[in-house]
């Protein structure tokens, strides 16, 4: 049989390469000693951040002189990125080389930069690799671009940078499902941090054609989720439900299909299906029970903490141990401890602490970690996300002042669920019922069932002296001093007639 060139072979694995299915492409070219190969393997392993497996495709002779600097740049980039930083300096790139190499080195020195916190030179640097001519760097620089313009919280030039990184994925000569998929995910987040209402057509075309593989599911799910958002505040909550449905069907690996069906659980708290909700709940805790998280990184710590947020505010005890799991890989009971080096994934935490306080009736506890909370989000320029601890503080104080951030969004989204919310809230802060914490209302419905205090006690896992406290502190918020007094005036359920 005749053997495959190895220009054939490096045709298959580039098309691989664009379509980030790259253990289709490390299988291909397994074993290949070419230098472009070893370069196109070497860059699998830097997107998954395996870089020894990348420094140790890198060490060694190529045959072709931009090639070599290339692959100096990269052994480089690996070292520092693996934090063990190398002596050896890249090779500077040799007379004449091609614009590839000037970019490639102007593009690494940029990520370096930003990985240590120096915006200025980070964004100094990119704009020289995308004036250096190559177009795949060029559009690396601009994502990068992006992404130091959101660290400022300008989120306008933000948005104009991940546009043009994806105008220019659009041409085929350069297809890059990777970048392309990290590109619209980005764009999504600054659409639901600023309302940008106009960014959904354009984020509703880029996932239709898209093919998402293991190595893009996850900026996938964030965009499909971040999209049912928006779509939820433009009041299109059919398409908003479809796009949340498309999330749940992907394949993603373990806590991530929670993140889907807890999204799922919220659209159907927000319009009163209290059994689909519960139903997700649970499905969404049962993912979060299949993982292993002894690898887990942030983005999966922040998982159950968007689960805990949601089951508190329905009253699932699963809320607390969901909590447990965010801050599992740390002695530190602090999130903002824990996540010292992600503010924003701190802050959900928080949120989510929060919320789980106030469902133990712990409010003035609860109400510092929402507070902490919007006050990151609002720092960070998340419009929406402060909305809603702003929305919570107010459910948690029973004050009825909008706070800022509430108010600005709700002039940027007049439509938006948000209003609906507050308008429930204002009904339910008149009700004598709102004086009572979510464990205190569980018992308020078993003592008006008629249920004994230590039938109370056997039928929610408590005992018998905490029963009878909560009945204390029931009878004195309602300003009432019998059962029969009681049931007279929240019904025979324990709600208001």
């Amino acid at each position: 049989m005749k053997a495959t060139p190895v220009t054939s072979q490096l045709d298959v694995a580039q098309q691989a390469w664009e379509d980030a299915r790259y253990d289709d492409l490390l299988r291909d070219l397994e074993g290949s000693r070419d230098g472009r190969a070893r370069l196109l393997r070497a860059r699998v392993y830097l997107r998954r951040r395996d870089y020894e497996e990348a420094a140790a495709l890198l060490r060694g002779g190529f045959d072709d002189p931009n090639d070599a600097a290339i692959a100096g740049i990269l052994r480089t980039s690996a070292s520092e990125r693996s934090g063990s930083p190398s002596k050896e300096a890249p090779a500077p790139p040799p007379q004449g080389a091609s614009r590839k190499v000037v970019a490639a080195a102007h593009l690494y020195t940029a990520l370096a930069a930003w990985r240590r916190g120096d915006l200025e030179a980070a964004y100094t640097l990119a704009s020289r690799a995308v004036n250096a001519g190559d177009v795949e760097s060029a559009a690396f620089a601009l994502d990068l671009q992006g992404w130091i313009e959101v660290s400022r919280r300008r989120f306008g030039p933000a948005a104009r940078r991940f546009l043009e990184t994806l105008d220019l994925l659009r041409d085929r000569p350069l297809r890059d499902e990777h970048l392309r998929a990290s590109a619209f995910a980005a764009l999504s987040h600054v659409a639901l941090a600023t309302f940008a209402f106009d960014l959904v057509p354009r984020l509703t075309s880029e996932l239709a054609s898209h093919r998402p593989t293991v190595d893009t599911i996850r900026p996938t799910l964030a965009t499909m989720l971040q999209l049912s958002t928006l779509l939820e505040l433009q009041a299109d909550d059919l398409a908003a439900y479809e796009m949340l449905l498309a999330a749940r069907s992907l394949d993603i690996e373990h806590p991530f299909p929670s993140l889907a069906d807890t999204e799922i659980a919220a659209y159907h708290r927000r319009h009163n299906n209290d059994e689909a909700r519960a139903a997700h709940l649970a499905l969404a805790y049962r993912s979060l029970d299949d993982t292993n998280w002894v690898k887990a990184d942030i983005e999966a710590r922040v998982v159950p903490a968007v689960f805990a947020a949601e089951a508190a505010l329905s009253d699932d005890p699963r809320a607390g141990s969901a909590l447990t799991k965010a801050l599992s890989f740390s002695g530190r009971r602090d999130p903002m401890l824990a996540f010292e080096h992600d503010k924003r994934a701190a802050a959900m935490v928080l949120l989510a602490r929060g919320r789980v306080q106030q469902a133990r009736g712990r409010g003035e506890a609860a109400a510092a970690d929402v507070a902490r909370a919007m006050d990151i989000f609002e720092a960070h320029g998340e419009g929406y996300l402060s909305a809603v601890a702003s929305l919570d503080l107010m459910r948690i104080t029973g004050k009825r002042e909008l706070p800022p951030p509430l108010r600005a969004a709700l002039r940027d989204a007049p439509r938006a669920w948000l209003r609906d919310e507050l308008k429930r809230l204002r009904e339910r802060s008149e009700s004598p019922l709102e004086k009572l914490a979510p464990a205190e209302r569980r018992v308020l419905e078993k003592l008006c069932e008629g249920a004994t205090s230590r039938e109370i006690a056997t039928q929610l896992g408590r005992s018998v002296s905490t029963i009878r406290n909560q009945t204390i502190s029931i009878f004195r918020k309602l300003d009432v001093h019998t059962r029969s007094a009681l049931v007279a005036k929240v019904g025979a359920r324990g709600h208001l007639p």
